[in-house]
């Protein structure tokens, strides 16, 4: 959940683009609540689901909260998977849906030489000298420069919460299932390395 909470809070206050998808929905969210954008999207998807696909009449806030809550299976998914924000109809014409978005995800994924999580990035430089020359053996931790300055947090209330976590299901899955890769490969590496 706190990625979640984190990109609505990056997404509504960063001045970093100029990115017209990134500018609208920063001036739809601005003023608002996590839990006012959670509840907005819950009345949609209970009542018009269909809306919130893309090119659907939801609101692009609506719209967007959902590709929010489903972005990392899409991406594992691959190209064919990632929704468009640009509100073009056009953008419906996805050729993978549902579950079988999720089984792609799965299986692209398992096929992967190096998987590693954000919370441990540093696992990846450990992976990524296994398979390039390039990366230098005494360099072992990614600098943090690009660190982000602290923002005011929102604070989500119980429900909201709960409603985000029932969504999500799929994508603390794939999570779950990265990290668990991610050691493997780890663990792999370090004993190739050694």
């Amino acid at each position: 959940m706190s990625r979640l909470v984190s990109l609505f809070d990056y997404l509504r206050t960063t001045e970093e683009f100029d990115i017209p998808a990134v500018v609208a929905i920063k001036r739809a969210w601005q003023k608002k609540t996590l839990d006012e954008v959670v509840e907005s999207y819950r009345q949609v998807r209970e009542t018009d689901p269909d809306s919130l696909l893309p090119g659907g009449k939801a609101s692009f806030s609506d719209r967007t909260w959902h590709r929010v809550l489903h972005n990392q299976v899409q991406f594992l998914c691959g190209f064919d998977c990632v929704w468009y924000m640009t509100g073009d109809r056009r953008e419906s014409l996805q050729p993978f849906a549902g579950q079988d978005v999720l089984r792609r995800a799965r299986e692209n994924l398992d096929r992967a030489d190096v998987v590693a999580v954000l919370n441990r990035l540093d696992d990846l430089l450990v992976q990524l000298k296994l398979y390039l020359d390039f990366v230098p053996r005494n360099f072992n931790s990614f600098p943090h420069e690009n660190s982000m300055a602290s923002t005011q947090r929102s604070q989500p209330s119980e429900r909201t919460l709960e409603l985000l976590r029932e969504w999500t299901k799929d994508e603390q899955e794939l999570f779950e299932r990265a990290k668990s890769i991610a050691d493997k490969k780890t663990a792999e590496a370090i004993r190739c390395l050694s």
